[in-house]
C-alpha cells in the first residue's frame, strides 16, 4: 500500500542516521582496539558454526555426504592456495591464472554430472 515515491523517500529518511552513527563508531573504535582480536575470533567462530552445522547439514541433505565433503575439501584447498598466492609479495599472475583454470575445470566437471 505505498507509492514508489513514498517508499523511496522513506528509504532515504531511514538511512540518514547511518553516516552519523558511522562517525560515532569510528571515534569509539580506538577505545576497543585491545579487544578486537577477541571480537574477530568470536565472529569467526560464529561463521564456522553456521557454515558447518547449518549449511553443511543442508548440503549433505541436498547432494549427499560424499559430494558435499568433496566439494568442501576442494573449495578449502582452492581458498588456501589463493590465500598463499595473495599473502606472498611479488607472486606472479600465472599462479592465479592456473588456480582459476583448475577451479573452472572442476566446476565444468561437476556441471556435466560428474562427481
Amino acid at each position: 500500500g505505498m507509492s514508489v515515491l513514498g517508499a523511496g523517500l522513506w528509504s532515504i529518511l531511514t538511512s540518514l542516521p547511518q553516516p552519523l552513527m558511522a562517525i560515532a563508531a569510528y571515534s569509539c573504535a580506538s577505545a576497543f582496539v585491545h579487544i578486537q582480536p577477541a571480537g574477530l575470533g568470536f565472529a569467526a567462530g560464529a561463521m564456522l558454526w553456521v557454515a558447518w552445522l547449518e549449511l553443511g547439514k543442508d548440503a549433505i541433505e541436498a547432494c549427499g555426504a560424499t559430494t558435499a565433503l568433496s566439494i568442501a575439501v576442494v573449495a578449502g584447498a582452492i581458498m588456501w592456495q589463493a590465500h598463499d598466492l595473495f599473502d606472498e609479495e611479488g607472486e606472479s599472475r600465472d599462479q592465479l591464472v592456473r588456480l582459476w583454470a583448475a577451479a573452472r575445470a572442476l566446476m565444468a566437471g561437476n556441471s556435466t554430472g560428474g562427481n
